[in-house]
């Protein structure tokens, strides 16, 4: 189908995430820390941002993203936006504020997953690193999209319950009636890895590389998924019909790692459908061997084009996994349909990991938050067993910087959402 010329909204926002691209999404090689987007000053964090794990090399600078066609890059020079600071409030009394409180940590994922594994890591550190030492408990309250309208209409914002959403759920809010959340309007304390899109094929799917399987029809990828209205979901059901590759879906408990994991081990799914997110780097933790053993194989990179993952701790990402949004460059697909899916992924996958706060929190109840985070994983030990844990050093993007990019980005995209119901149909379409 024909797409009449992509409107100025649209082109600013396609460029400006792609500029903020940054390389790497569920888990040991260094990827590059997250930037400002183009004419932001970075906010300060409240400490120095921690250094690599010990013996860690970075690796080479990845390729900047290619802009989409029709795409006009953000000039590289505009004029600087000021950007806020904020100053310590000498009234508030951060250890008499969480003395003797208890502070709820919300995983809005099943248990043994790596949101739930990295957040009982934090768990079991943090209080040493709040003013007044609370006791900090992990709540494992799933499915996500229901916890964060939990998060922001229900609990009071003093910092005592606090959420790890998996990434970006800025579509959310647009794209389905359940969701009664603004997600720019949470308060964030900061995401701490870069994100790397891979989706994996297993279970005797015929083919290793999604080029291989274009345009056949003699298998089926079976994806589990949490409903049609979600990133990934939206995402494949597109690949599927503009690559033609048979695909259907299964509903699922929910879209985490520990639900795919085992759904795949049972033999229910031959897909582990993943743009964004950081699945790549936390395999080799969470189920050593299957990539180096061939359990499963990595099927393509889904992320912005141009940009690629590092190797994870069982070596490099093979050569020859694909990006798809550059295959349907090449095999024909309308320019219009590339730039709608492309600006999907965009929004979808800028952030990894993010620990979040309910909306007004005030801000010194943030600032304390913010300081006690970054002070735990500037420790030189606790940094690299983190960065053991997730599966690639630890690059903290500070919460003033989210919440910048966020204020921007969501009013552009909630003007053209709508361009997007399409994906959500064509997921619908291949429910089982």
């Amino acid at each position: 189908m024909k797409r009449p010329p992509t409107l100025i909204a649209i082109s600013l926002l396609a460029a400006m995430l792609l500029t903020l691209s940054a390389c790497g999404s569920d888990d040991p090689t260094a990827t590059p820390t997250a930037t400002s987007a183009p004419g932001e000053t970075p906010a300060p964090a409240a400490t120095p941002t921690p250094t690599l794990a010990p013996g860690v090399t970075p690796p080479p600078a990845t390729a900047t993203p290619t802009p989409a066609p029709g795409v006009t890059p953000v000039p590289a020079t505009p004029t600087p936006v000021p950007t806020a600071t904020s100053t310590p409030d000498p009234s508030f009394d951060a250890a008499e504020h969480f003395g003797g409180k208890t502070v709820r940590l919300v995983v809005p994922f099943g248990a043994g997953g790596g949101t739930d594994v990295q957040s009982r890591y934090f768990a079991a550190h943090l209080r040493d690193y709040i003013p007044g030492n609370p006791r900090i408990v992990v709540s494992n309250t799933p499915p996500q999209d229901a916890a964060l309208n939990r998060l922001y209409n229900h609990i009071e914002p003093d910092g005592y319950t606090m959420l790890m959403t998996s990434g970006n759920r800025t579509q959310a809010q647009f794209e389905s009636d359940a969701i009664t959340f603004e997600f720019d309007k949470f308060r964030f304390i900061n995401t701490f890895g870069s994100p790397a899109g891979i989706s994996f094929v297993g279970n005797g799917y015929s083919y290793s590389r999604i080029q291989d399987a274009i345009g056949k029809t003699d298998d089926e990828l079976i994806g589990m998924v949490a409903g049609p209205d979600e990133a990934n979901s939206q995402l494949w059901a597109a690949t599927s019909e503009f690559l033609n590759i048979p695909l259907k879906f299964i509903l699922g408990p929910g879209s985490g790692t520990s639900q795919l994991y085992a759904a795949f081990d049972r033999g229910e799914i031959n897909l582990i459908p993943r743009y964004g997110g950081i699945l790549w780097y936390t395999v080799p933790v969470q189920r050593p061997g299957y990539v180096a053993e061939g359990t499963f194989e990595p099927f393509c990179v889904c992320m912005p084009r141009g940009v690629r993952p590092s190797g994870n701790a069982e070596g490099p990402l093979p050569g020859d996994v694909m990006n798809p949004i550059e295959l349907m460059v090449q095999h024909g697909v309308d320019q219009g349909d590339i730039e709608d899916l492309e600006l999907l992924a965009e929004v979808t996958s800028r952030f990894a990991k993010m620990l979040v706060l309910p909306p007004d929190t005030p801000q010194p109840v943030v600032d304390a938050l913010r300081k006690a985070f970054d002070d735990l994983l500037a420790n030189p030990q606790l940094n690299a067993e983190f960065a053991k844990l997730q599966g690639q050093p630890v690059s903290i993007t500070p919460g003033a910087e989210i919440e910048q990019i966020l204020s921007r980005t969501v009013p552009l995209y909630g003007e053209i959402q709508n361009r997007f119901q399409r994906f959500t149909d064509l997921a619908e379409e291949r429910l089982n």
